[in-house]
């Protein structure tokens, strides 16, 4: 599942700064690793996607922290797919959120957010430092 992030739209300058064990070790340290609400799509008995959802108790929110679909699949409906199952366990998991962040210029994904009714709430920008290597 490591393809997921290839010719993805979302914050690229920051591909492959992470490798998926790094990325989960993260996950764990800022206290919102809850592998109980994650799953792998499959569709044509192929890994297609991963859903990574976090909930968080002390508010009534959850947080879809990694949405993403390998590039063969990509255009089929299979994100709209993550996107439903994302909601369907927030809704009955008794949140009243799901939040999600997406890089502006990742239009696609906007839109299919949009297009199943999430609006902008916030606005940020990330910044990162990277050591260059000699």
């Amino acid at each position: 599942m490591t393809q997921i992030e290839d010719s993805s739209l979302d914050c690229p300058e920051l591909h492959g700064v992470l490798s998926p064990p790094q990325a989960i070790e993260g996950f764990r340290q800022q206290g919102q690793y809850a592998p109980q609400h994650w799953c792998i799509l499959r569709h044509q008995e192929q890994d297609a996607g991963v859903l990574l959802l976090a909930p968080h108790p002390q508010t009534p929110c959850w947080e879809l922290m990694y949405m993403g679909v390998l590039p063969a699949w990509r255009g089929q409906g299979l994100g709209r797919e993550l996107v439903a199952e994302a909601l369907r366990r927030t809704l009955s998991g008794g949140a009243e959120r799901l939040l999600l962040s997406v890089d502006t210029r990742n239009h696609p994904a906007r839109e299919l957010y949009e297009q199943v009714g999430f609006s902008p709430y916030a606005w940020r920008s990330l910044y990162a430092w990277i050591a260059k290597e000699p």
